[in-house]
């Protein structure tokens, strides 16, 4: 009881009051696309630190995104762990099932940004129905 509570509180701060802290992606062709400053970005070429230097003044900034992104989605997956139905309709609305998939198999995304898309995969949308009584 009281972790569904903390769930509810978590997903109605962040995911209906607060949206504009999430992070949008949208799936387009094979590739998962990131919205950062009002810009359509590709999310391995955003996340590639080799594209972008020390000396740039967003480095710094561009590097906290990345993290802020990465642990976006490793807390939802932990929302989502307990199958609160509320909270994983609320997590797909936010980040489509084939953003996850493009996220697992580009080999370009760093191997922890993979990984917590495969979580958040199986605890979003694999193992996800209500346990029977």
């Amino acid at each position: 009881e009281g972790i569904y509570k903390n769930q509810e509180a978590i997903r109605k701060r962040l995911l209906v009051d607060n949206k504009d802290l999430v992070l949008v992606t949208k799936p387009e062709k094979d590739d998962v696309y990131v919205e950062v400053d009002g810009k359509w970005k590709l999310l391995h070429d955003f996340v590639d630190q080799n594209r972008w230097t020390a000396a740039e003044p967003s480095y710094n900034a561009r590097v906290e995104l990345i993290e802020y992104y990465r642990m976006l989605l490793v807390l939802f997956s932990k929302m989502c762990l307990d199958r609160n139905k509320d909270t994983i309709q609320s997590v797909r609305g936010f980040i489509d099932v084939r953003c996850l998939f493009y996220m697992m198999r580009d080999n370009l995304l760093r191997p922890n940004l993979r990984k917590t898309a495969c979580t958040l995969f199986m605890t979003c949308f694999l193992d996800c129905d209500p346990q029977e009584a």
